[in-house]
């Protein structure tokens, strides 16, 4: 082309400018210069929105494996501990699944098996929560391992229910003698909102009307007699400048405590109260809401949980070695079935876990107890 003449300016639907007579063309050829030129545009934009969604599933672990730490005692015969099903059907209903870590499993695994897996959850329960005894000890190991690995840009959360929320507030606080003690055993309660729970990522996974339910309607449910006051939490450096207080609720007595709490920096969260039994759990001893608004409780929670977990990208190197943490190898135990109707039980079923080591002091030898009510 001369240098000097300018490309050709087509507009690109004016008949005018092709070369054989309008009416004298195909349908194909009317097509080509006008509507494969916004077929390409489209193609493109198209492929965008695929490269576009692409990269946010690459964001996304949709796969996630969050471990459970087993407990000691309770319903769990002589050489095993445990996990209530309840949790696991937690974690479940919103996409993840369960690999136990075992309270008495050797440090080394216990660093290996936190490689492979997107979170943890430390459940609820009965035990001592103090250095020495291997409950505690693990469950804090993990959140020591969860801190280094979000130091150095790697996403992993940790989120504790009663007894979990309870070790995980006296491992920041460094205070053994942080509880208090309540009477909110068996007590669905109300929960009191603070102004940081609008902007937490905990309760965004509660819609408006639910987040107004929690504060009317008695269907989060409490199970524990001891618990952190409002007066320890804020004397407490360690946990203040660690923790957002969410919410509180109030005992039979009236005595608030802390409710729910979620990490300023860490994503770390833990709940006094039980969101897996409103769904899960069916003891009629229990006075469990099982209410339309108390199951979207469960769901709303699970969904929080599960969610932080798709933030971390832990994997196993394959699906044979995945299917060896998962807690579905493990024998379960109806243990809510009743004999007579006057039969008490805290969970209807248990995943029980062979216990690892011997010899260790179990979370309820030696010491008073201290610590949540299942």
């Amino acid at each position: 082309m001369d240098p000097e003449q300018s490309a050709p300016s087509l507009s690109l639907c004016n008949p005018a400018e092709l070369s054989v007579p309008l009416e004298l063309q195909t349908e194909s050829e009317l097509r080509g210069p006008c509507v494969n030129y916004v077929s390409a545009l489209f193609a493109l934009a198209l492929s965008c929105q695929m490269l576009q969604r692409t990269h946010i599933e690459a964001r996304r672990n949709d796969r996630p494996l969050i471990g459970i730490v087993s407990e000691p005692g309770g319903p769990s015969p002589e050489g095993y501990s445990y996990i209530a099903g309840s949790y696991v059907r937690f974690i479940e209903s919103a996409g993840a699944r369960a690999v136990p870590i075992p309270y008495d499993l050797p440090i080394d695994e216990t660093k290996r098996r936190f490689g492979l897996i997107n979170g943890v959850l430390i459940p609820g329960g009965a035990g001592t929560l103090a250095a020495g005894y291997q409950f505690f000890d693990t469950a804090k190991l993990l959140m020591e391992l969860a801190l280094a690995a979000n130091d150095q840009g790697d996403y992993f959360p940790v989120h504790g229910t009663c007894l979990g929320f309870q070790l995980m507030c006296i491992a920041i606080s460094q205070n053994e003698s942080l509880l208090s003690s309540f009477d909110a055993g068996n007590y669905p309660s109300v929960q009191s909102l603070t102004q940081a729970a609008g902007n937490s990522r905990f309760y965004a996974h509660f819609p408006d009307q639910l987040r107004s339910d929690v504060m009317d309607l008695p269907i989060t449910m409490q199970n524990h007699h001891f618990g952190v006051t409002l007066e320890s939490f804020r004397d407490s450096q360690k946990l203040t400048s660690f923790f957002d207080l969410l919410s509180t609720a109030k005992d039979r007595q009236g005595k608030e405590y802390v409710n729910t709490i979620e990490g300023k920096k860490y994503p770390f969260s833990g709940c006094e109260w039980h969101p897996e039994k409103n769904a899960y759990e069916w003891a009629p001893q229990l006075g469990i809401p099982h209410s339309p608004e108390a199951i979207d409780v469960t769901y709303a929670a699970a969904k929080f949980v599960v969610g932080e977990a798709r933030k971390n990208f832990h994997a196993t190197k394959d699906i044979v070695e995945e299917d060896g943490l998962l807690v579905y190898r493990y024998q379960t135990l109806f243990t809510g079935l009743h004999k007579q109707s006057t039969d008490e039980h805290s969970f209807e079923e248990c995943y029980l876990i062979p216990e690892a080591l011997s010899g260790m002091p179990s979370a309820v030898d030696g010491r008073q107890l201290i610590g949540g009510q299942y």
